[in-house]
């Protein structure tokens, strides 16, 4: 009799066992956007703590974007089930979070769908918006493009459950590497500075020699405000909220792997 109830126990010891196996992250200050695998853009955290706080504003619904440098042997919905539910995402009444989680060097992602957004999106509706708007990225390896155009489609639909439109919608575009037009203007100056630092060089006056160390200088002060502001974790300061909501996670919505 004994033998036969540790039996039955023992499966559901190994399931606990693994389940608490991995240790979960705690949100940042911005909590919206959690970058720890650091993939995304600043431009993408502050455009998706900027509408989330917005979102949450008008219809208490939370939407958390999170990236993880490793799922420490978890499956992804375990890890997304159980960080959705550590942190609360969402209203405590009305449990209507919903938590994109993207797991880069194992190649996977889930959207976790509180209960009280399941009617508006239900697994094979996320399913199909993930395919539709990222899948091409994700198996890229371009996350940050992906989820670019995968989080204004989810938010859109939370308003919709609301009966209400996106405010101030706009187009945006998140490339892989950031600001296209950015980086031309950054290499048009640098090379601009080569140039005049090459054609003075070549002169013989040496007095002119003292403009070498300043273009060097205004060289660096340049290059360094390039590359201004970390992505480890959230950014900015734009997010407004900086705690959950109480919300919770039953299961629904869907995984990829790529």
């Amino acid at each position: 009799m004994k033998k036969s109830r540790f039996t039955l126990i023992l499966p559901i010891l190994c399931i606990w066992f693994v389940i608490s196996g991995f240790s979960l992250p705690d949100p940042t200050s911005e909590f919206y956007v959690n970058d720890f695998a650091n993939v995304l853009t600043n431009d993408l955290k502050n455009y998706i703590c900027q509408k989330s706080k917005e979102l949450c504003d008008q219809t208490s619904a939370q939407v958390v974007a999170v990236t993880v440098g490793s799922l420490e042997g978890a499956s992804i919905d375990d890890y997304s089930l159980q960080l959705g539910r550590k942190w609360q995402i969402g209203n405590k009444d009305k449990n209507n979070g919903l938590l994109i989680l993207i797991a880069p060097n194992e190649k996977k992602m889930k959207c976790e769908v509180g209960p009280g957004l399941e009617g508006r999106l239900n697994d094979a509706k996320v399913g199909r918006f993930i395919d539709e708007y990222s899948a091409k990225d994700f198996k890229n390896g371009d996350w940050n493009a992906g989820l670019g155009k995968l989080y204004p489609a989810l938010v859109k639909e939370v308003y919709a459950e609301y009966g209400k439109t996106v405010p101030n919608a706009e187009a945006a575009t998140f490339a892989k590497n950031g600001n296209v037009y950015k980086m031309i203007f950054i290499l048009i100056g640098v090379s601009a500075i080569f140039v005049i630092i090459f054609l003075i060089s070549k002169r013989k006056n040496s007095k002119d020699n003292f403009f070498i160390p300043f273009l060097l200088s205004m060289l660096d002060i340049f290059l360094s405000g390039r590359g201004n502001g970390g992505s480890s974790g959230g950014s900015g300061g734009n997010s407004g909220r900086n705690s959950s909501g109480g919300g919770s996670f039953s299961g629904g919505g869907a995984s990829r792997d790529y």
